[in-house]
């Protein structure tokens, strides 16, 4: 997992930072595994948020890089990517997100957050 600065963008009248984030995301289950861009989020460490906008900012995705292609923001999930059994999917997200000394990525709901990697901003 890396991550490095794409900008900044703005949500509700605040500046907030840009990260592109690249992932390798491991199935060690024996079922096959279905994961949409809505099924986590970059939050800061102990802060209140529980979402971040994943892939609204596309600059820095490709459909060489990306993990979801061709990125919908807007309908999260239409393009799942499928990790079969054993297997591993990698690709890069771009995460809108407060500014904040460390993050944390959260899978699943926020009545069910469970937290997969903590890291600094570049």
């Amino acid at each position: 997992m890396s991550a490095s600065n794409d900008g900044t963008g703005s949500a509700s009248g605040h500046t907030e930072n840009v990260l592109l984030v690249n992932l390798t995301i491991q199935n060690p289950s024996t079922g096959n595994v279905e994961l949409a861009l809505n099924d986590f989020a970059v939050v800061p460490v102990g802060g209140p948020y529980a979402y971040s906008w994943n892939d609204y900012d596309t600059s820095g995705l490709s459909q060489g890089n990306s993990l979801f292609w061709p990125v919908d923001a807007q309908n999260p999930n239409t393009n799942p990517v499928t990790i079969l059994s054993g297997s591993s999917a990698s690709g890069a997200v771009t995460v809108q997100v407060p500014s904040a000394s460390r993050y944390e990525i959260v899978w699943g709901s926020p009545s069910s957050d469970q937290v997969a990697a903590t890291f600094s901003p570049p």
